[in-house]
């Protein structure tokens, strides 16, 4: 093997392994964050060296020194492994976007507005309800009620109960 292939090799994992750390949807622990990037290089790192092996077992089949059955099968293989990665980041891509919208959709037993002036997207509000999100519907749904805090203090209220959240699509920028 030429030296070309193993530096484009390692470039692309080298490449890989540093796209792998960026953010997360989850919090990975250390070691798992810390290993990761290298998992994915060498992985991605491995695939070119192979593919660069059967490209030129490929190149030498066509330039006579093999039949050309025998170029047929590894250019198969390495457009396979081309698809088979594009076709893996486009569905991530979709997929992310997929999880992305469904984390912001609300919870049907939260889609009211808050009726309390005292609770964020309800009456008199600076911001909207619909601007608050998932997780933002389900904190101010679940707002304490003046009838609540009577039946565990035992006596009246001093101040009706406050909630303020602000969600990301409140503004354009934080």
């Amino acid at each position: 093997m030429t030296r070309l292939p193993v530096a484009a090799s390692a470039t692309a994992a080298a490449l890989a392994g540093f796209a792998a750390r960026g953010p997360s949807l989850m919090p990975w622990p250390n070691r798992v964050r810390a290993t990761f990037p290298f998992v994915i290089g060498g992985g991605i790192g491995g695939a070119a060296i192979v593919s660069t092996a059967l490209v030129r077992r490929s190149v030498g089949a066509l330039r006579g020194t093999r039949t050309p059955s025998e170029a047929i099968v590894p250019l198969a293989i390495v457009g396979g492994l081309f698809a088979s990665g594009w076709l893996a980041f486009r569905e991530r891509k979709r997929f992310l976007a997929g999880m992305f919208e469904l984390g912001r959709r609300i919870d049907p037993g939260f889609a009211t507005a808050p009726q309390s002036p005292m609770v964020s997207g309800g009456p008199g509000s600076l911001v909207s309800f619909a601007s608050a999100g998932r997780e933002g519907a389900r904190f101010l749904g679940s707002v304490t009620t003046p009838a609540d805090v009577r039946e565990v203090l035992g006596t009246e209220r001093m101040m009706e109960p406050i909630r303020v959240f602000v969600g990301y699509d409140a503004a354009a920028t934080a």
